[in-house]
């Protein structure tokens, strides 16, 4: 994966050796930050600090994602407890307390920028007679920001804080908290801007930006480069030259997935120690080259699936395919839309969309494989939850064509609808993960890793999967689970819509078996009968053949479809909900429960009535095929969850298909189901 990287940042930054340390800035901007709504735009405010006449000035202009980075030069947040000294920032206080003064502290004294700094701290900050980075900042009772007399009464709450053994981090907290505010409602005034609508700030010194002056470059330049190099030389690790090396690549401060992969694992200690300073040494090239790639991949090649975010980092095989640096970008506009086109519906089409353009690489796709990293990001920088290495593009067509075909059988069984499009997202709804246990994503991981790989997948792990899902939406039970993506406010939703999801979860899982089936990396769950044989409608019958069905699951299944029309005749738009679904053991149902299921649903077939008859009347064949099937099977090993599942998809399907006999047209509608009286 890092020579991956690495390859990806030599052609960004083309010859290796022509590259200065300040010039390797523009690759490393960062991607602006996004407003929180869609059509809202987001703003930079730019703060002058005029040191002349003492105040302080506002102005403001809306980010633009292919100028706003490079202009202000936008590199994140130094992580952890590191002094910031970025001029350019989505913190305001930074920029009213440490940036100044630590840069002060990192430029030439010579500098232009240096002398306008020492201006800015003479003439416009105040000095809390703090240690280091706390020691500073803004004095808004001198800019007529706070009332007369602010800064004598600040002067004395610090003393006493520090009487009380404050430390100088809390002291500072607390002052540049209120300092903020005042400069968030001076913003305010002067802007017309809210909050919510600025992204980013940066800041000048009498008219001229931080971010355009070359010391100021040079200085971040030596912050995430230069400063690791000095006299020592060794071998480097990447292209095994003995060049001037670090041994302590600062991946991290350019919140880079690389440090935190390397160190992730003792076996890349030294002498599986556990220390890491020996892992890796590099020559300043091919760390230029690392980090270069590192930002490209993560602003070009990033994507997601449901909550999980993800990099596409491309691998060469043969140099023929690799593009120039005029063709990366699109390049990597081409790959990114080949996965997004396995990942989603909305992706593909938007792939073939874009088809005609991507024409020029169509034929370079067996000269690199892809690997693919899952990762969480975090305060202090990035954490790796899994890479899936050496994917060949050839498996994301197979992936797309096992979707079509799987969208075929569900349009002929089922209905014709997009949801039964089973992609990569539509598994991460389907795959039960608990909101906040981090341990929970090793299932999705596993199953696409598996995917992509062609690594065999647990039938019955499935099952429990898919059987766990079934209660969260029975019992409402999203907002612990990861199923809340989809559903915004859970709270609003009506049983009906409740029960649709219900039903129509655990269709997509049938279908989502099928899937991996024709993938041929389903493990288990295997089964066949003589189909021709079963008495019973001919979409059942299609339905269970296609599914690959055996004797025990069309047992269950048919069951479940009694127990949908009896459902469907306990309905009214009065009272939605469906007391037959209480009957049914969500945990698992063993064969003295399926019993007393089976004579619960005998009797409801006789309770209720539909056209002034019972429902046996017109379901005794399906019952008596049912029946037949289970007292022949009902001690066939079908797990206790695998009984519960089949038969949560025979009552799926049955009140799949009455809903869509209701919507057709009124001739075609089948008798109205009513409750028996009393």
């Amino acid at each position: 994966m890092i020579e991956a990287i690495k390859e990806i940042g030599k052609i960004r930054l083309g010859k290796m050796d022509e590259v200065k340390g300040s010039e390797i800035l523009e690759s490393l901007v960062d991607d602006p930050p996004n407003p929180k709504k869609e059509g809202t735009k987001l703003h930079i405010v730019i703060l002058n600090y005029d040191t002349f006449d003492r105040k302080v000035e506002v102005d403001f202009e809306e980010i633009k994602e292919d100028e706003t980075p490079g202009k202000y030069l936008w590199m994140g947040t130094l992580p952890g407890n590191e002094g910031q000294i970025y001029s350019t920032t989505t913190n305001l206080g930074y920029l009213l307390s440490q940036v100044i003064p630590n840069l002060k502290e990192r430029l030439p004294k010579e500098s232009s920028l240096s002398k306008g700094m020492n201006r800015v701290v003479n003439s416009l900050f105040y000095d809390l007679r703090l240690k280091g980075r706390y020691r500073f900042v803004l004095d808004i009772e001198r800019l007529g920001l706070a009332e007369t007399g602010y800064t004598e009464g600040l002067k004395k709450r610090v003393e006493d804080l520090k009487e009380k053994g404050a430390k100088d981090s809390d002291i500072s907290g607390e002052v540049i908290k209120e300092v903020v505010l005042k400069v968030d409602e001076f913003i305010s005034k002067k802007t017309l801007l809210k909050k919510k609508d600025i992204g980013l700030y940066t800041l000048k010194i009498d008219g001229k930006l931080i971010a355009q002056d070359e010391d100021y470059k040079n200085i971040v330049a030596r912050e995430k480069i230069d400063s690791l190099f000095g006299e020592k030389k060794g071998v480097c690790s990447s292209c095994n030259q003995f060049k001037p090396i670090t041994d302590r690549p600062e991946f991290a401060r350019a919140r880079s997935a690389l440090g935190y992969y390397i160190t992730d694992k003792v076996g890349f200690s030294s002498e599986l120690s556990g220390d890491f300073t020996k892992s890796l040494t590099l020559c300043k090239d091919c760390y230029k080259g690392l980090l270069t790639g590192e930002v490209f991949i993560r602003n070009k090649l990033s994507s997601n699936i449901g909550g999980l975010n993800l990099y596409v980092i491309p691998r060469f095989i043969f140099s023929s395919g690799r593009p120039g640096q005029n063709q990366l970008e699109k390049w990597a506009d081409y790959i990114r839309d080949s996965f997004n086109s396995a990942k989603s519906l909305t992706g593909l089409r938007k792939f073939e969309e874009n088809l005609e353009g991507y024409k020029e690489f169509e034929d370079t796709k067996n000269s690199f494989i892809i690997n693919i990293l899952f990762f969480k990001s975090e305060k202090r920088g990035i954490k790796i939850l899994r890479l899936i290495k050496d994917v060949p593009p050839t498996r994301l067509e197979n992936l797309i064509r096992t979707a079509n075909k799987i969208k075929d059988i569900g349009d002929r069984v089922l209905s014709e609808s997009n949801q039964w499009y089973i992609d990569l997202q539509t598994i991460y709804f389907l795959i039960p993960l608990r909101s906040g246990k981090e341990i929970e994503h090793r299932k999705i991981l596993e199953l696409y890793d598996a995917i992509f790989s062609g690594k065999p997948v647990s039938y019955r792990f499935l099952i429990q999967q898919f059987v766990e899902l079934a209660q969260v939406y029975r019992f409402k039970k999203v907002k612990v689970y990861n199923v809340t993506y989809n559903i915004k406010k859970p709270e609003d939703l009506k049983e009906e819509e409740w029960d649709r999801r219900f039903r129509e979860s655990i269709l997509r899982a049938n279908l989502t078996l099928l899937y991996l089936k024709e993938l041929r990396i389903l493990k288990g769950g295997e089964g066949i009968m003589d189909y021709d044989s079963l008495d019973v409608d001919e979409g059942m019958r299609e339905f269970v053949r296609e599914m690959g069905y055996d004797e025990p699951k069309v047992a269950m299944f048919l069951l479940g479809c009694l127990i949908g029309k009896i459902g469907n005749a306990q309905y009214s738009p009065e009272s939605s909900s469906k007391p037959i679904l209480n009957k049914i053991t969500y945990q698992g149902m063993n064969r003295n429960k399926l019993i007393r299921l089976l004579n619960e649903v005998f009797e409801k077939l006789t309770q209720y009535k539909s056209g002034g008859k019972p429902l046996l009347y017109y379901n005794e064949g399906l019952f008596a095929e049912c029946k037949r099937l289970m007292d022949k099977n009902i001690g066939e090993p079908l797990s206790d969850q695998e009984n519960v599942f089949y038969v949560l998809s025979g009552y799926a399907y049955a009140t799949h298909q009455a809903i869509i006999m209701a919507s057709q047209p009124k001739e075609a509608k089948p008798e109205e189901e009513v409750k028996a009286n009393g």
